[in-house]
């Protein structure tokens, strides 16, 4: 018999990371070994694949070319971020009305802790000067909500 031909390694280079690839172990389920991994920036080399995991490679980016041609023509909204400050012993926005998925960001710029509680539904807990907190709007519906240490601030998160 004859050696085996040395197979080459794949190179490619993205702006920005896809995918992982991994090629199973022997044909058994959860025994992987790294196979491409792809980083923004620098080339990466693939390594050696096998006939199997090159073919998987090569549909895995024609599924990828055809999303991306398919949506090509539509806009993909980034995540949104809604900022309410908390500042003068109140919440500015005092109402604010966002989409469910929305992530809301509380910002305490008072000089002492706050908090942002509606009841029920979700409770920041201390908020310390100079810091914030997250909250992402999962439930449409409309919630009132407090400071628990200064109970005349109140405000209102409208999730829709």
């Amino acid at each position: 018999m004859g050696a085996l031909p040395q197979r080459q390694p794949l190179v490619l280079s993205l702006s920005k990371p896809v995918v992982s690839f991994v090629e199973g172990g022997g044909g058994r389920c959860g025994s992987t070994k790294p196979v491409l991994s792809l980083s923004k920036g620098s080339p990466r080399t693939a390594g050696v694949a096998s006939g199997r995991t090159a073919a998987a490679l090569v549909c895995a980016w024609g599924v990828f070319c055809i999303s991306a041609i398919v949506t090509a023509g539509t806009a993909i909204a980034a995540p949104v971020t809604q900022t309410v400050v908390i500042e003068g012993v109140k919440y500015e926005p005092e109402t604010l009305t966002v989409k469910r998925g929305e992530t809301v960001v509380w910002v305490n710029k008072d000089p002492f802790p706050h908090t942002v509680t509606a009841k029920g539904a979700f409770d920041s807990h201390d908020i310390a000067a100079g810091k914030s907190w997250k909250y992402t709007a999962r439930k449409a519906g409309e919630y009132a909500y407090i400071c628990t240490l200064h109970p005349n601030m109140k405000g209102t998160l409208r999730i829709e």
